[in-house]
């Protein structure tokens, strides 16, 4: 797992915590975007005293162990940067319960890029002034079907042709790094 250094440092503050409930807490926190201030005042409420660095490092060793699926690694991470066994033991029974909830939160930030299945499109020509002498232009309708559902945009013909020169251009440079 790739956790700074700042981070692994700050670990030790979990030390003295219940660490189910601060895990629990980092775990719901970490998938509706709570941030580490607020969540150490939380926790201050109910009996914890974890400093914001110490709920910031837990989060970033959680979340990364979650991208990793590195399940079995982390309570040796935490023992091995000053957390106790118990502290770790507990920290590490939650986030194997929480797991799969964490890596969905994931998928939906960006934990991969969307792939696209599919183009369709069509071509409107809006026509503008009155009805002797027509002026108008065109205006494509582009939706590209996708494995998290469609994206749909409008565009002008320079627009267009922009986006097909660098769909090429993309198409090009990937067949390059594949030689």
């Amino acid at each position: 797992m790739e956790v700074s250094d700042g981070h692994l440092a700050a670990l030790s503050a979990l030390n003295g915590c219940d660490g189910q409930l601060v895990c629990q807490a980092v775990c719901e926190a970490a998938t509706d975007g709570i941030t580490a201030q607020q969540l150490s005042q939380g926790l201050s409420k109910k009996g914890q005293n974890v400093s914001a660095d110490g709920i910031a490092a837990l989060t970033a060793v959680i979340l990364e162990a979650a991208r990793t699926s590195s399940q079995d690694s982390i309570a040796s991470l935490l023992q091995d940067n000053g957390v106790d066994q118990t502290v770790a033991d507990a920290i590490t029974q939650v986030f194997s319960e929480r797991m799969s909830s964490l890596r969905v939160a994931l998928l939906r930030t960006g934990l991969k890029h969307r792939r696209l299945l599919d183009v369709t499109w069509r071509l409107d020509h809006h026509v503008t002034g009155n009805h002797q002498q027509r002026d108008g232009y065109a205006l494509y309708d582009l939706r590209l079907h996708t494995d998290q559902g469609p994206v749909q945009f409008l565009c002008n013909l320079e627009q267009m042709q922009d986006l097909v020169t660098t769909l090429q251009d993309a198409v090009q440079q990937s067949s390059r790094d594949a030689e």
